[in-house]
């Protein structure tokens, strides 16, 4: 493993989420101070600098990268083209200040959800029609949310407890993962749908089989909140922040593979590449670094 990259590295502020693009070529942090840049991985140049009104808490690209759905406080959720043409699609979602999003496999849909508990997700084709359904059982915030590979589910997770899954048709509840009284801070499902993975306030990460109904594996990665999980879609690896460190996990072995620290201060944000080989991780200390796992996996 090898840094390659660090972005950022005279901002001053936390860093709230990085994500990169399939194809590995952009990176997109969020940032306290309002902003949003785009940068090029290989030239490591900002090519697009947005600022908003509130602080941006998270960011997810659609999969061809041309388009990037933004999370903020002044409580607009956006989608924004990344080649510098016009904002094209901005809701306000009805449960309150967005604080996640993601993007459907298709980027033509948006998943929004916020610190009242709610989710609502949205044809982007259609916004003005407001969105295509909302949720409301979690009695928590949304801390996280992700679209499975396929597109057909959708998962929040909340202080609550609790993470659930959604028919991504017809907004339906489809399971439910009880987390005891450890909120819920992350989510992320991989390759193999029926597999979720979940960050807890307790330090622990969790593989839940949803077919089986059954709790797939444990990794304890210390007694510290896992902020961020990420799934590379290749392999079966996790990437979890907790505290100051990434941890890498193989969830279908079982087995840890590596601990190290971005010294980003607490890592609020790491993001796996789909081929799993590049991991971007971003904290509180402002930079984001960018580091080369394998060449092939």
């Amino acid at each position: 493993m090898a840094e390659v990259a660090t972005f950022g590295a005279d901002l001053q502020v936390p860093s709230w989420s990085a994500q990169l693009t399939s194809d590995r070529a952009f990176l997109a942090v969020a940032s306290e101070n309002r902003t949003v840049l785009i940068y090029d991985v290989l030239t490591q140049e900002a090519l697009q600098n947005w600022t908003y009104s509130g602080s941006v808490y998270c960011v997810d690209f659609s999969p061809d990268g041309h388009v990037l759905a933004t999370a903020c406080q002044d409580g607009w959720a956006r989608v924004v083209d990344v080649r510098a043409e016009p904002i094209q699609v901005h809701v306000r979602p009805e449960h309150g200040l967005p604080n996640a999003c993601a993007m459907s496999p298709d980027g033509n849909h948006m998943l929004v959800g916020c610190w009242t508990g709610g989710a609502s997700y949205y044809d982007l084709r259609k916004p003005e029609g407001g969105p295509l359904f909302r949720t409301r059982l979690h009695k928590g915030s949304v801390t996280s949310i992700c679209i499975a590979p396929d597109g057909g589910s959708l998962w929040t997770g909340s202080d609550d407890g609790s993470a659930r899954v959604w028919d991504a048709v017809t907004g339906e509840a489809r399971g439910l993962i009880q987390h005891g009284t450890s909120a819920v801070r992350a989510v992320a499902v991989g390759r193999r749908k029926s597999i979720v993975i979940t960050g807890a306030s307790t330090g622990n990460v969790h593989a839940w089989d949803i077919h089986e109904q059954c709790l797939f594996g444990v990794y304890a990665s210390g007694n510290l909140d896992v902020l961020s999980v990420s799934c590379a879609w290749s392999n079966t690896f996790v990437a979890a922040a907790a505290g100051p460190h990434v941890h890498l996990w193989d969830w279908e072995r079982r087995q840890f593979r590596r601990r190290f620290s971005p010294e980003v201060g607490t890592v609020t944000s790491v993001n796996l590449s789909k081929d799993g080989t590049l991991l971007a991780a971003c904290g509180q200390s402002g930079p984001t670094r960018l580091y080369l796992l394998w060449d092939k996996i």
